[in-house]
């Protein structure tokens, strides 16, 4: 059964038994009470409380074996790298269920990755953006060198950077 967004927000919203290794996983919501989510491509994203951390829980709805298989290769490269610029994901098979607009259900993979306990970048730059000369900004510049030199040297190549 293909997975909806809407079936994904369902689950999300109401956690309680509807996965099943991540037990006691609980989405983060804004100051509106909204659900922390961002959709991309093919995938949808929710910030998520789970254990003693801050995660995000990647699922995708419409995908198929071949994304399936994809997806956890992915996982499982990242997983053997030791990297700053990287954070730890696991690829969990059929963990998350889901029910359509009939009723039916299914269980769906999802990603999780932990946050790292850090400041977001917009907001780094939202406050420091008026002193261009601050040694904050100089590092981040320097930073975001270093992983532009770590992905280069590493074959870690986003389709929207460019040397």
């Amino acid at each position: 059964m293909p997975i909806s967004l809407s079936g994904c927000i369902e689950t999300i919203s109401n956690p309680n038994g509807r996965f099943k290794t991540l037990k006691d996983i609980y989405p983060e919501q804004n100051e509106d009470g909204l659900l922390q989510m961002h959709t991309a491509n093919r995938s949808v994203s929710f910030r998520v409380s789970y254990g003693k951390g801050r995660y995000i829980l990647q699922c995708f709805p419409g995908n198929n074996a071949n994304d399936r298989q994809k997806l956890a290769d992915i996982c499982n490269f990242v997983s053997l790298i030791d990297s700053p610029y990287l954070s730890c994901c696991r690829f969990l098979p059929e963990e998350m269920l889901v029910f359509d607009s009939r009723n039916n259900s299914s269980y769906t993979d999802v990603i999780l990755c932990t946050v790292p306990d850090a400041t977001r970048l917009d907001n780094f730059i939202d406050r420091n953006w008026k002193h261009i000369d601050s040694p904050k900004l100089r590092q981040l510049i320097k930073g975001l060198a270093g992983l532009a030199s770590w992905m280069s040297d590493n074959n870690f190549l986003h389709g929207r950077i460019n040397n």
